[in-house]
């Protein structure tokens, strides 16, 4: 899975001012969800349509990574289950 492209600080490197603001979070369904990207954008950020594409390409990228993720965990289920003695199951 790709990583890296959780969080993207428009215009303003590393050392971005961390203010209160709206976040776009894309996570995994399931008992153990996980967050596979999260961003915090504001209303600004999308008067660049750079901005706007490349945010459209990470959730996309984020999406098929939730899916590959989950689907994983149905394969590590199903092959947990298939161990299993029929008792059990």
């Amino acid at each position: 899975m790709r990583r890296g492209h959780r969080f993207f600080t428009h215009g303003q490197g590393a050392a971005r001012n961390h203010q209160a603001m709206p976040r776009i979070i894309v996570e995994t369904e399931g008992e153990g969800r996980e967050v596979v990207f999260w961003e915090h954008v504001g209303a600004a950020d999308f008067d660049a349509e750079h901005f706007r594409r490349c945010l459209a390409d990470r959730i996309g990228w984020a999406v098929s990574d939730a899916q590959e993720a989950e689907r994983q965990l149905v394969n590590r289920h199903d092959a947990s289950t298939a161990r299993q003695p029929a008792a059990t199951r």
